[in-house]
């Protein structure tokens, strides 16, 4: 199996392969894309009707009409069934049908969580140690920001 931040460090290349990608949050849009850009022919599979739905209008508008230029095709109101040799089996949740998507290679990006492991050793170097945005909990940008805020606001 292959996540989306193993393709965003460089870790696994499938540049010109036939890929699906499992999740159209910000990670695996993102993602698309570095594929896309790479010469991947790229399908990303959403469950949510509508691709990209945690992103702000503009955020989404603007990698969307990127990954159509690059012929991204994007299919929302799927859920994934199974992966096997050359194929993802996708359920079309509106239409209650089964689709076969050829593929070469699946990226999962179905969700995010905060990497805390080095929490422990930060706070034994730096008791003060205060955490703010994704190293807290995952979040928008706004709930980051406004976090960040609170915490600089407990700084003396």
């Amino acid at each position: 199996k292959t996540l989306a931040l193993d393709i965003a460090r460089g870790a696994v290349d499938l540049t010109g392969k036939t890929v699906a990608v499992g999740g159209s949050g910000p990670m695996g849009l993102e993602t698309a894309e570095l594929l896309c850009e790479k010469g991947s022919k790229v399908t990303v599979i959403e469950m949510q009707d509508i691709m990209g739905p945690d992103l702000y209008f503009q955020n989404r508008d603007d990698i969307l009409t990127r990954l159509r230029r690059h012929q991204a095709r994007l299919l929302p109101g799927r859920r994934l069934l199974a992966v096997g040799p050359g194929l993802v089996r996708v359920m079309n949740l509106l239409e209650e049908t089964e689709e076969t998507i050829p593929a070469q290679a699946v990226v999962l990006s179905t969700g995010v969580h905060a990497d805390t492991s080095i929490r422990p050793q930060l706070l034994e170097a730096f008791p003060h140690t205060l955490f703010v945005g994704d190293a807290d909990c995952v979040g928008r940008v706004a709930g980051a920001v406004r976090s960040g805020y609170r915490k600089a606001a407990q700084l003396r």
